[in-house]
């Protein structure tokens, strides 16, 4: 991709945490990208001018939450000089029937703030979804999640001694508790908590509680990582990239599309979602099946590796972005 090597990309983000902007902007610089950090919760008038003077091939963020004022500014100065506007949002966004996030949807077809953007790029997977930014004259793509591609395989001692004291954990989930009008999770920890008891294990109740190096830790421990996602066709949680891409044997209920991720079996393993007893079936078999489940989860980890890190999605978006010509 020669034609990216030169690129100028301006990030507008946070980037304390590899997982938040930090790791998308290293994958850009990996692929002969310069870019230009510049913190979000702090963007100034002289942010602006910083960016008007340095003159950018690309503008990034994953919100634009800036002062609206300044957001108008930004828009019409990448309009005048024909520089491409990027919206990347980490996560769903969204939601379908039954429940509407009225604002949301509200921002989407007023086209407010992030929505301005020449592209939007998110991981909502779903054709109900494109047929809704379609209809809102919204430039939607398609981009996955992603772990940060130095995360992946590599193994971390780091003191999770406020976590666990287990050295061997068969049974790991990591994920908050919520309740959005999809009751999955909170029956799901319960059978969990009911069936394995203190052989299972629930962490990250809040958001930074296991995040990368403790994460891969805490993984090389467990035997088994219960995956787990807000239900939307299409659409999975970077947990299960994270997971699997840091050693992890994840066992993941069913989403339509996950599939073409991951294969059943091979890189990661699917029971039917609120089949509980084929998740208990599925759970002790590769409990007592070492040599099988380090072979599954040696294969995911590679997947991983080869197809679903940053620098795969940075790729993906130059590439949409060069296929129209910019």
């Amino acid at each position: 991709m020669e034609r990216d090597i030169n690129m100028k990309i301006v990030f507008i983000g946070g980037f304390d945490r590899l997982y938040d902007e930090e790791g998308k902007a290293k994958s850009f610089e990996k692929l002969g990208c310069t870019v230009l950090r510049i913190k979000e919760t702090s963007f100034s008038k002289k942010d602006l001018d910083n960016i008007k003077s340095w003159e950018p091939d690309l503008i990034i963020s994953a919100k634009y939450l800036i002062k609206e004022e300044l957001l108008k500014q930004l828009f019409s100065f990448s309009k005048e000089k024909g520089i491409k506007t990027i919206a990347w949002h980490p996560d769903l966004y969204h939601f379908p029937c039954p429940v509407a996030n009225e604002l949301r949807l509200a921002m989407v077809a007023n086209k407010h703030g992030l929505w301005e953007a020449d592209y939007v790029f998110s991981p909502d997977g779903c054709s109900d979804s494109y047929k809704f930014y379609e209809r809102c004259g919204i430039n939607h793509r398609l981009i996955r999640q992603a772990p940060y591609d130095e995360t992946v395989g590599v193994y971390s001692d780091s003191d999770i001694s406020d976590l666990t004291t287990k050295e061997e954990i068969p049974i790991l989930f990591v994920g908050s508790m919520y309740d959005i009008n999809d009751p999955f999770r909170k029956y799901m920890v319960k059978f969990l908590q009911d069936e394995y008891g203190d052989k299972f294990l629930w962490l990250g109740q809040t958001e930074h509680q296991v995040r990368e190096e403790r994460l891969s830790t805490i993984i090389s421990k467990t035997k088994i990582v219960i995956g787990e996602s807000f239900y939307f066709p299409g659409y999975w949680s970077n947990r299960v990239y994270e997971s699997i891409g840091r050693g992890g044997f994840v066992i993941h209920p069913y989403v339509p599309g996950i599939e073409e991720e991951f294969k059943d079996g091979e890189e990661c393993v699917f029971y039917n979602r609120w089949d509980f007893q084929e998740l208990k079936k599925k759970i002790d078999y590769y409990l007592n099946n070492d040599e099988e489940r380090s072979i599954i989860t040696k294969k995911g980890m590679d997947r991983v590796k080869k197809d679903h890190t940053l620098l795969n999605r940075c790729k993906e978006i130059l590439e949409i972005i060069n296929e129209k010509g910019c």
